[in-house]
């Protein structure tokens, strides 16, 4: 229910105090959410563990290999994200794809824009010098 700019936060805390409870962490220690939860010293049978509470939580059989697959809690999250919200996972790679693509035209455009600066002379030896380039590769 929460907002969706609320959710990956609220996510990594509660994935933060399930592993610090699995690995009889002291709740004022932090957990990097980009460092291999290996690193931590988390074990197989402390993944499965983990694995089972957060199937718990969510209320959905996640896959056996999920700690391996997504070894971070910063990767880790960004599944689950996508697996409980899978529609606004897609809307939103679909926003972000459509940014990339204007952000490519705006590119394109100022780059046309500077070459329509340029005199014939100049924009004769630029095409003369990528031509150059081309015969050496």
């Amino acid at each position: 229910d929460a907002p969706i700019d609320e959710r990956t936060p609220m996510l990594v805390d509660m994935i933060c105090e399930q592993i610090k409870r699995v690995m009889g962490l002291d709740e004022s220690d932090t957990i990097n959410p980009n460092q291999p939860l290996q690193e931590l010293g988390l074990d197989s049978l402390m993944a499965v563990e983990l694995r089972n509470i957060l199937c718990a939580l969510i209320g959905k059989q996640l896959p056996a290999t999920l700690m391996f697959k997504y070894p971070t809690v910063s990767s880790l999250s960004t599944f689950l994200i996508q697996d409980m919200f899978p529609e606004e996972a897609a809307e939103e790679a679909q926003q972000e794809e459509q940014a990339a693509a204007d952000a490519q035209a705006q590119q394109d455009e100022d780059e046309n824009d500077q070459l329509d600066d340029l005199s014939d002379d100049e924009l004769a030896a630029m095409l003369a010098a990528e031509l150059g380039e081309d015969d050496e590769d």
